[in-house]
């Protein structure tokens, strides 16, 4: 099948070589749209050749957003023969959804559309003027992707309304990302000393929408009554970002209890994760967090976010807690019910099935959908 994918993030998200290698090895040759702010060269990677356009990167770009659209969906029409396309894969709902929307008006070419955090978080959000057309990307595709049981009931319950809830509702999938083989298939179980200190870990982006700060202090509190847990922080941006670690730094006690380490490669993670107990991560707003399933691969109990992610995958208690982001005495409770529960989570999390992460079996769940909507065609 010829598939062509619209894909903002393909440049700057290694998640989708993986998606687009599996979906290759089942026979599908891909194009793929790039939208990017740097000059790259056309590659071709077996049966999978990447496009880039090239966009301005001003930030009041988005309030000329269908300017933007129009560009992008030009650029297709000039470098992508459409008439051997059989099926439009957009990986967001605005930014390539409407690419895939306008090309499904002109050329009839059927499309799916995945709906992301920035989807719901923003543009349903705050740039109301575009509500309208993102309602109308959902009514015309043909199969709507979620990445968490969360968003997928978020968007029917709470963006749509009535007749239209129930249509949305009947051809939506939930479909997670999947993660790198490295972590699959050397999966680890966890022990550890009982007369040493809990140790936290969180891996990812230094930004305030991650909320280390309200962790530091749901940490504080706890070693205030008697705990001894200490944090591991590691993570891109956090050299550069002098004003949230200043706020870090006037935690009362942070220095006995916070280790901070920049970004590591995957072996190095993997010794990181080792010498950790437990996994955290309150992001404010997260479409998925491919991490947690990492750290659940290598026998961490996670604490996430409710509401956001991986929240509904896993039944609450099982191989952790969801705690409200928002609030430190809840993140608090959540880390003490972990402690409390340690030795029973990390055996639910050691006899776990993960395999619906398996980038294979994801592959596999879009190669059911795309030749369900090619037989429809015909």
């Amino acid at each position: 099948m010829n598939i062509l994918h619209i894909c903002n993030d393909a440049q700057k998200n290694s998640l989708y070589q993986d998606f687009f290698m599996q979906l290759s090895q089942l026979g599908h040759k891909q194009q793929v749209i790039v939208p990017c702010f740097k000059q790259t060269e056309n590659i071709i990677c077996g049966d999978v050749r990447f496009e880039y356009f090239i966009r301005e990167s001003n930030w009041m770009k988005r309030f000329f957003f269908m300017r933007k659209i129009k560009k992008i969906t030009h650029f297709v029409e000039e470098n992508i023969e459409l008439e051997k396309i059989d099926i439009i894969h957009a990986h967001t709902l605005f930014s390539d959804g409407a690419v895939a929307y306008i090309l499904n008006g002109k050329y009839k070419i059927p499309y799916i559309t995945a709906v992301r955090n920035t989807d719901i978080n923003i543009f349903f959000k705050y740039l109301i003027q575009y509500r309208k057309l993102g309602v109308e990307i959902l009514k015309c595709a043909k199969k709507i992707i979620f990445l968490s049981p969360y968003y997928k009931t978020k968007t029917i319950k709470c963006i749509l309304s009535g007749k239209l809830s129930g249509q949305i509702s009947a051809k939506s999938y939930v479909i997670p990302n999947g993660v790198n083989a490295f972590w699959l298939y050397d999966r680890m179980v966890k022990k550890r000393k009982e007369d040493k200190a809990f140790s936290l870990l969180f891996i990812g982006s230094f930004d305030n929408n991650k909320n280390i700060i309200k962790v530091c202090k749901a940490i504080e509190s706890l070693n205030k009554i008697g705990l001894n847990i200490k944090f591991t922080v590691v993570g891109r941006g956090w050299k550069g970002s002098e004003s949230y670690t200043k706020r870090i730094e006037q935690i009362e006690g942070i220095s006995s209890y916070l280790t901070i380490i920049d970004h590591q490669g995957k072996e190095e993670l993997k010794n990181i994760f080792a010498d950790n107990d437990i996994f955290i991560m309150m992001s404010k707003k997260e479409t998925f967090g491919l991490v947690y399933v990492e750290a659940l691969t290598q026998g961490l109990p996670i604490i996430y976010s409710k509401g956001q992610g991986i929240d509904g995958y896993f039944k609450e208690g099982s191989v952790g807690y969801h705690a409200n982001p928002n609030s430190v005495d809840d993140i608090a409770l959540k880390i003490r019910q972990v402690v409390e529960n340690y030795n029973d989570i990390i055996e639910n999390i050691a006899s776990s099935d993960f395999s619906s992460f398996n980038w294979r079996n994801v592959a596999l769940e879009y190669d059911k959908i795309y030749t369900q909507i090619k037989n429809e065609q015909r």
